[in-house]
């Protein structure tokens, strides 16, 4: 079971990455999940993922990175 969702995740983040995030909207993202409730459903997990990646790329392009980078570290870390 493990093995599948991570292999959804992972799917899942490579679909998110093929393009790039709209910084100019309003969202924001709760790093620390410690006291959070965990995702009910594929939905929430998915916006949980999308929220995550989107503010590391924010972190990175605020770094200076280009996405072609950012992209390129995000793949190696899940390989």
């Amino acid at each position: 079971m493990f093995k599948k969702r991570l292999a959804e995740r992972i799917k899942y983040i490579n679909h998110l990455l093929e393009q790039k995030f709209d910084f100019t909207l309003k969202e924001s993202f709760l790093a620390d999940r410690e006291k959070a409730d965990w995702a009910a459903t594929n939905s929430e997990l998915d916006e949980l993922w999308r929220l995550r990646l989107k503010n590391d790329a924010l972190n990175m392009t605020l770094a200076g990175k280009e996405w072609k980078e950012y992209t390129g570290i995000i793949i190696k870390t899940l390989s």
